[in-house]
């Protein structure tokens, strides 16, 4: 039994975010890169939880392949501090024979919408955006790759377009919060030796993603 002098009191509790196993990052040294900084600026919705998706344009003079050297998050508010959990980026594609420009076109610079509803209602197609390119969660850094690997993007030598999906916490239903995040993406034309990518492994997650109730153990199966 602890004494009182140990009791760490009503205002010493909380949760913190700490990296425990991985090394802390060198400088990174973002001179004679390009960045592309991406904003995704949201009224968060009055509900405990919600994902939120946003459609975004590479810059229209990235007309060749491009390898991306790092990826930094930037949360500018306290309020996006706050409510901000996590947030992946995925890369879009058309189906075949349709044009990008005419799909996503219209959806850039739109506030977005729940990624998580019926198709009738969805505001962005995210079953076409299915490639993971990168990923923040909070207590995350910025993330820079070896000096001779590159992550590819603009691979069709044309501007490509991006989702970003954004969980947002909200367990007091505050309500016209504005929350704004933005990804800083260091590039450049310059092609690397190596090529990075992601491999995604185990059960994707969906809605026929259900642990049942009152179950001890639960098995989850990935397919590769």
């Amino acid at each position: 039994m602890c004494s009182s002098d140990l009791y760490h009191g009503g205002s010493s509790r909380g949760s913190y975010s700490a990296n425990l196993l991985d090394p802390p990052n060198p400088p990174f040294d973002e001179s004679g890169f390009d960045k592309w900084t991406l904003v995704a600026n949201t009224t968060m919705p009055k509900q405990p939880t919600s994902y939120w998706c946003t459609i975004h344009k590479s810059p229209t003079n990235y007309i060749n392949k491009r390898h991306v050297v790092a990826f930094n998050t930037w949360l500018s508010t306290a309020d996006s501090l706050r409510h901000t959990h996590h947030l992946t980026m995925y890369r879009c594609k058309a189906p075949d024979g349709v044009d990008p420009d005419k799909l996503f076109g219209p959806l850039v610079g739109h506030e977005g919408g729940e990624c998580y509803v019926p198709p009738e209602q969805q505001v962005i197609p995210i079953d076409l955006c299915r490639d993971i390119i990168y990923g923040w969660a909070v207590g995350g850094r910025i993330m820079s790759l070896p000096d001779d690997v590159g992550y590819p993007i603009n691979e069709d030598g044309r501007p490509e377009y991006m989702m970003v999906q954004i969980h947002y916490d909200n367990p007091d239903l505050s309500e016209g919060v504005r929350v704004e995040s933005a990804i800083e993406i260091f590039n450049t034309p310059m092609l690397r030796a190596q090529e990075a990518a992601f491999a995604v492994l185990a059960h994707s997650v969906t809605f026929s993603h259900i642990v049942p109730g009152n179950t001890a153990t639960y098995t989850t199966v990935g397919h590769c």
